[in-house]
């Protein structure tokens, strides 16, 4: 915050092990003989009284005069006339007694002054002390008297050697700073409620004395008068110091108030004048005299920096060594403007705001004109040599990384290989997928962390896995154990790992692959089915191999003989886990698959899976007779259908409509709430009333309500489990749609990749904004760049996402997006 730094002119350490706070210190003269010099005062939780007078620049033994120890912890120090001896006098605040002390000076025979510690009274208190205040109350004069605030609230009052009299605090929690104003006659005070509470003493006098607290609002004995406030102000933070100063210009004396955050200046009257928030966390503040009745403040902030503000403008800053806990402005050894600061472990110091001199000058030298047209062409020279080096057009693979690689059985775990909390009943589905971790650097990798993602249909026996130890020669294998625990037709067959770690250097880096799970984990083989509602045709540029051949893991998982592998040669059927059976069907001789079931979504992962395998098949099966082959144009998948946009239509509405019930339902939900509370609170109104009415059948409508909250919320949780399943089976929907597509218009991989981009299978159902929301968004942005037949939809402008009332939009994108997919257009290629 500041540039310069304050310069230490005396310091020292007051004491070993000892803490003080804000009311630790006070600086004045001990002694009416020697008033131009002032003396530093300090005492310690610890009970350590010590007392400096600095001589000059630095710190020796002649500046400490007295060093004593009490008998109880010292929490506050006030010095002035208590007594009416005259001079100056100690006020020590202890946690049980208030002791006045005399300070005497002695001389030794080498003529180094020093102090004598001696007892003037000693007031034993009745309550635990929190702080203390002195001033001539009430326009007394001659010695200053003496109030103690307790920390149950209790105002003690002493004259001398007397106790004048005590008075309860009304409406008291927590003791809060405590300051006297000569001029109003008032003890001001910040209670625990945050507020700024001003008593006239002659309020304070004359107000009922009470035997004991209480915790009503009358905190007096009935009959005799009320304690209450001059006036309040809602301070709204904690008050961490009180101070009566002429801040502000005014005739009249301020009210300066230091918050957590704010600075204050109130009134006589209680009225805001001047109010400052800092941006920085204030600790302590002091007030001193600059010229006249004008003065300054000084805070001490908790990074070391102390700020000088006039008024309200900050006029000077300086960055000083510790964070102190309190800050005073006085002149020792002739010097002015010293600044007197105290750390809570007891550092302390005197220092000057001021800079140092400069050492040399600085030597101002007037350059020549700015020539802009050179500096014009070094710049195109320099912009064009950076434009010839050309932009990479891959990412930069770092040297070090971490690999992942997943070894995946084809076939489920055998019950006595699984653990006892894994088997449930007779019925279970599980893998065990290996993933090794290895690091291609020199060094070594420690802590790994591996998280893992999979669908709501799969279990995992952990999802976050820490590896201690990565090498960069052995890898490091970690065990996954999924079982399939859900129904139905799942949405996803893959599952996600990320590795995040920490490289050599420190930086923080992850990896992530994707692992694909067996079909065997979802489905199995059944007795084959003819009959279904929908069906899907496959063509291909090579005759047909037996589905035997294809599907061997999921024929050796069922566990069938040879005898029984005939009947599997060219139909084959697939039955979910308690979901639909899905049927592929082989022409005898063209290659021609049909796939058919009575759920459309669920032929996706057989389509999925049959089309993988068959790229797999014949690519080993050509490159093992390469030799004897002649030129074969490419095995290819095409599909002479029309893409059935109607089943997609059916779920996308299917989906919406239930996000809508949702959304209603949550509606009237939140209407029974409200209804609910403001019910409640009527009925605590008549109930709280001295003369009960009739509740006019609030009971019953309070009961009504209540059973309509249960009501919907049991509907809403069925709705939700209606909006999982829609989205589920929309899911479906748009990964077969994809894979329809693709084999329709001999899409490449890139352009699939693409489109699933902008149109993606993966469903979300919470939220204002879903998948219908996402999806209008994506195909916009398609028809206004890659897609874009003329400038004007491509300056078509972009509204934000909000929740779709009705999908006819959705719907016809869709369609116009397909269309031009349709006739060729390329979705990989940059917008023209």
């Amino acid at each position: 915050m500041s540039l310069y730094k304050a310069r230490e002119w005396w310091s020292t350490s007051c004491g070993h092990e000892e803490e003080y706070e804000t009311r630790s210190l006070v600086i004045g003269s001990t002694d009416s003989s020697s008033s131009e010099q002032g003396n530093i005062i300090t005492g310690s939780l610890q009970g350590v009284l010590r007392v400096y007078q600095p001589h000059g620049q630095g710190f020796s033994i002649e500046d400490l005069l007295l060093e004593v120890q009490l008998s109880a912890p010292i929490l506050q120090l006030e010095l002035g006339t208590f007594t009416s001896l005259g001079g100056h006098q100690l006020a020590v605040l202890h946690p049980r007694k208030l002791v006045v002390y005399n300070l005497s000076s002695l001389a030794s025979s080498q003529g180094t002054a020093g102090l004598q510690l001696n007892k003037l009274s000693e007031h034993v208190l009745d309550r635990s002390a929190a702080n203390m205040v002195c001033g001539n109350f009430g326009g007394s004069k001659g010695a200053l008297q003496i109030c103690v605030q307790s920390m149950d609230g209790q105002l003690s009052f002493y004259e001398r050697e007397t106790l004048a009299f005590s008075r309860f605090l009304p409406q008291f929690l927590l003791p809060g700073p405590l300051c006297y104003s000569q001029a109003l006659d008032c003890i001001i005070t910040c209670s625990s409620a945050y507020e700024v509470e001003c008593y006239k003493y002659q309020t304070v006098a004359a107000a009922q004395a009470a035997a004991t607290k209480t915790t009503g609002p009358d905190t007096n004995s009935k009959g005799g008068k009320q304690l209450h406030t001059e006036w309040k102000w809602v301070f709204g933070e904690m008050a961490w110091d009180i101070q009566i100063s002429r801040f502000t210009g005014s005739e009249e004396s301020d009210i300066v108030l230091l918050g957590e955050h704010t600075l204050v200046v109130l009134n006589s009257q209680g009225q805001l004048c001047l109010q400052k928030r800092f941006d920085y966390q204030p600790v302590a503040f002091t007030m001193y005299n600059v010229s006249g009745n004008r003065n300054n403040l000084l805070v001490a902030a908790a990074t070391g920096q102390m700020m000088v503000y006039c008024h309200k403008r900050l006029v000077w800053a300086a960055k000083g060594d510790t964070c102190p806990v309190a800050v005073r402005v006085a002149t020792f050894a002739g010097l002015q403007g010293l600044v007197l600061t105290l750390d809570d472990a007891g550092k302390l110091v005197l220092s000057y705001m001021g800079t140092d001199p400069p050492m040399q000058s600085v030597d101002v030298r007037h350059s020549a004109e700015v020539d802009f047209a050179a500096l014009d062409s070094e710049y195109r020279e320099v912009a064009g040599r950076i434009q010839a080096l050309g932009a990479p057009t891959e990412a930069v693979v770092p040297l070090q990384q971490l690999l992942i690689t997943a070894q995946v059985p084809s076939l489920l775990d055998r019950s006595e290989d699984l653990p006892q909390d894994m088997l449930s009943g007779s019925a279970f589905s599980a893998v065990t997928v290996h993933l090794y971790l290895r690091h291609s650097g020199a060094a070594s990798l420690t802590d790994v962390t591996l998280s893992l993602d999979a669908l709501p249909g799969l279990h995992l026996d952990q999802d976050c896995i820490t590896v201690p130890h990565v090498s960069s020669t052995d890898s490091s294998a970690v065990i996954v154990r999924l079982q399939a625990r859900g129904s139905g037709v799942p949405s996803d067959n893959t599952l996600k790992a990320v590795a995040t770690y920490a490289s050599s250097s420190g930086e923080p880096r992850t990896t992530s692959t994707k692992v694909t799970l067996p079909l065997s984990l979802f489905c199995q083989l059944v007795a084959p089915q003819q009959a279904a509602v929908f069906k899907v045709t496959l063509d291909t540029n090579r005759p047909p191999p037996q589905l035997a051949d294809l599907f061997q893991d999921m024929v050796a998982q069922a566990q069938m003989d040879l005898q029984q592998h005939g009947q599997y040669a060219n139909v084959m059927s697939f039955k979910y886990t308690r979901g639909p059976v899905v049927t592929i069907l082989v022409s005898k001789s063209a290659g021609r698959y049909r796939i058919q079931s009575d759920s459309f979504g669920a032929m996706w992962l057989i389509v999925q899976e049959l089309c993988q395998r068959l790229r797999n098949f014949f690519s080993t099966a050509e490159s093992s007779e390469q030799e004897h082959a002649g030129s074969q144009e490419d095995f290819a998948i095409t599909s002479k259908e029309a893409v059935p946009l109607e089943e997609l239509w059916a779920s996308i509405e299917k989906h919406c409509q239930a996000r809508q019930a949702v959304a209603a339902s949550q509606a009237a939900l939140s209407d029974r709430a409200q209804q609910q509370r403001a019910v409640q609170k009527r009925l605590l109104m008549c109930f709280k009333d001295r003369q009960p009415g009739s509740l006019a059948h609030l009971e019953l409508l309070l009961a009504e309500t209540f059973d309509q909250l249960v009501d919907l919320g049991s509907q809403q949780e069925q709705q939700q489990v209606e909006v999982e399943t829609a989205g589920s089976q929309l899911a479906a929907t748009v990964q077969l749609i994809l894979q329809l597509v693709r084999y329709s218009f001999g899409m490449s991989l890139e352009d699939v990749s693409v489109l699933t981009a902008h149109f993606s299978p993966q469903v979300s159902n919470g939220g204002s904004i879903g998948w219908e929301e996402l999806t209008e968004a994506g195909m916009t942005h398609l028809l206004a760049n890659q897609l874009a037949r003329n400038q004007h939809e491509r300056s078509v402008q972009t509204t934000p996402l909000a929740q779709a009332c009705d999908v006819h939009k959705l719907k016809k994108h869709i369609s116009i997006v397909l269309e031009r997919l349709s006739k060729g257009a390329s979705l990989s290629a940059p917008p023209g």
